[in-house]
């Protein structure tokens, strides 16, 4: 998995969107719009301004999110039947 460390933020009151470079070890928690000056907050839940207001996650959370998904594949290949990931979901195999 590559690990983005740039995204398009942007502010919820303007409407301006600016590249940002993210920290790619840490959660960034205030940004300043460039346009309009207003310090942006994470929404509740998310863990920085990036999950909040950019089209990709932070670094911190993309790697946290490849983490989950490769426990999730590793209980998969404990269970005792066959099954293939789909875009749909999961599929038992016929054998």
């Amino acid at each position: 998995m590559v690990l983005v460390t740039e995204a398009n933020i942007t502010c919820p009151e303007c409407g301006h969107s600016g590249q940002e470079d993210m920290p790619a070890d840490a959660c960034q928690f205030f940004y300043q719009c460039k346009k309009c000056r207003t310090v942006l907050k994470p929404k509740q839940g998310d863990c920085c301004v990036f999950c909040s207001f950019a089209e990709v996650a932070c670094p911190p959370e993309q790697l946290q999110r490849k983490s989950s998904m490769s426990k999730n594949i590793l209980k998969l290949a404990a269970i005792e039947k066959p099954f293939v990931a789909t875009l749909s979901g999961l599929l038992p195999l016929p054998w």
